[in-house]
């Protein structure tokens, strides 16, 4: 096989919204606005956030000298990615601590790994039409595992405190938009 067959062939079966902007917009148009879900674009920034996010953490990871700072801010950032995905699933911090708390089961994954999982959940819901059922437990459990794994391996690690790393992250965001709005603008 030449690569240029495999690229024809992976070319073919990628869906117009894939492929299109236009069909993109039309996608997200019917389902956000014609089925009133609010919580697209939150999963979306939560999902490509969080990815985005952990390389920046993995980068400061394996910095010979990471600066301990740096890192706090990167890990503050992906705390503020995980409460988007809070709001896409209409759930608080507190309801996912709680629900946290009352699972038994116990399952040590990298956090790339329960990234990717919340990021493709998104993408089934975003662009393949599925619907949020059941008080959105798949994805829920999806942001959970990403929170847990988050918490044991960086935040236990590093011996961070989840108020003072909110607290810490609010003070930066503050600093950076004064006027309490963001705009797209640094």
């Amino acid at each position: 096989m030449e690569y240029s067959d495999y690229e024809s062939f992976v070319y073919d079966v990628t869906s117009e919204s894939s492929r299109d902007t236009g069909a993109l917009l039309k996608t997200l148009h019917n389902h956000v606005y014609m089925n009133n879900d609010d919580y697209v674009p939150h999963l979306l920034t939560a999902a490509l956030g969080l990815s985005g996010e952990l390389g920046e953490i993995i980068e400061q990871e394996i910095m010979v000298e990471h600066d301990e700072q740096k890192m706090k801010a990167e890990l503050g950032d992906f705390l503020w990615y995980i409460t988007q995905g809070l709001f896409g699933l209409d759930w608080t911090f507190q309801e996912m601590l709680d629900n946290i708390q009352n699972d038994d089961k116990v399952i040590n994954e990298p956090l790339s790994v329960a990234v990717a999982r919340f990021a493709d959940n998104v993408k089934k819901v975003t662009f393949h039409g599925k619907t949020l059922n059941d008080k959105h437990k798949p994805m829920r459990d999806a942001l959970k595992r990403v929170y847990i794994e988050f918490d044991r391996q960086y935040l236990q690690r590093y011996d961070i405190d989840l108020v003072e790393l909110m607290v810490s992250n609010q003070a930066k965001l503050e600093a950076r938009h004064p006027t309490g709005n963001f705009n797209g603008n640094y």
